[in-house]
């Protein structure tokens, strides 16, 4: 990833154990040994761990991720220049028309389901321990809104078309992409970052999906054969780590802004099962009708889908 001065932040991602994970994040040392200790007791002790994003007090992982994505995106796309920043986004061009206009024809809309877990359940600790807010951190409320992610990346590209959030879960991230997708047919923006972020390696959120039987156990001391959706021997999955970001871009916008064009987003639907509170509906018939509905709204027949994901 490039940061704003040119040089290379690397970072590494891989399946590993829970503590090296934990370990990985850099917390504070009373955090990681409180973090760690409850760790050890949890039936799941494996996670896909980021590495290389240190801990920050201001702000929550998860929306370390969502900037580190969405710059990358928009360096790749050619933005900042476009958007009148410099390096290390400083706005050279306040008060420019040209440029405010085009700010506010630029939106962001970042998905994410856990917001950060470890953010309650450590002020909440600080509170009750010492019966006083004296020492919460004022950071709080920022650092545990979903849409912190949204809302900072737009303060990082003076963005200021919508600034929206999709919360949904597992789908937050696709719901994200399809919401901007509209924002910009409806008129609301010519280009959206979208995509999603999350970041709950932390021993509660763990637990709990512990608690629901979802996350694999059985591949504890082999963190690297646990991950394995299409096996037989499959019994759930791996928590993990990070975000993903795009640019989407009315058509014509893009070819007169120059842009790379990668590729056409055609359709988009979104259903509910109304099945089961985790479980999918069996029989997919909610699947089923997401896809029927965005290959009719993209003007696609089935035979022409050569991929699905």
């Amino acid at each position: 990833i490039d940061d704003a001065g040119g040089d290379k932040k690397k970072t590494t991602t891989g399946i590993t154990t829970l503590q090296n994970a934990l370990l990985s994040q850099n917390l504070p040392p009373e955090t990681y040994e409180r973090d760690a200790a409850l760790a050890e007791s949890l039936p799941s002790q494996v996670a896909a761990a980021v590495n290389g994003v240190d801990y920050d007090p201001r702000t929550s992982r998860f929306v370390q991720f969502a900037l580190l994505a969405g710059e990358e995106a928009a360096r790749k796309a050619n933005l900042f220049p476009w958007l009148g920043l410099g390096e290390e986004e400083i706005d050279e061009h306040d008060g420019d028309d040209l440029f405010q206009n085009r700010r506010e024809r630029v939106g962001i809309c970042i998905g994410n389901g856990m917001s950060s877990v470890r953010e309650i359940t450590d002020s909440y600790k600080l509170v009750t321990e010492r019966s006083s807010i004296r020492r919460m951190s004022p950071h709080f409320v920022p650092k545990v809104l979903p849409n912190s992610a949204s809302g900072r990346l737009g303060l990082k590209l003076k963005a200021q078309g919508p600034n929206h959030t999709a919360s949904t879960a597992c789908a937050a991230s696709a719901h994200a992409i399809g919401d901007a997708m509209r924002f910009i047919q409806y008129g609301d923006a010519d280009v959206m970052l979208a995509g999603g972020a999350e970041a709950c390696i932390d021993p509660l959120s763990i637990a709990g999906f512990c608690r629901l039987r979802a996350l694999s156990t059985s591949f504890n001391d082999a963190p690297s054969e646990s991950s394995r959706p299409f096996d037989s021997r499959r019994d759930g999955f791996v928590m993990g780590e990070g975000a993903a970001v795009l640019v989407l871009e009315e058509l014509e916008h893009a070819r007169k802004r120059g842009a790379n064009i990668l590729c056409e987003i055609r359709g988009y639907s979104a259903t509910g099962d109304a099945y089961h509170i985790t479980s999918p509906d069996p029989n997919g018939r909610g699947a089923e009708r997401a896809m029927q509905m965005a290959l009719c709204r993209s003007g696609i027949n089935p035979a022409d889908v050569q991929y699905v994901n």
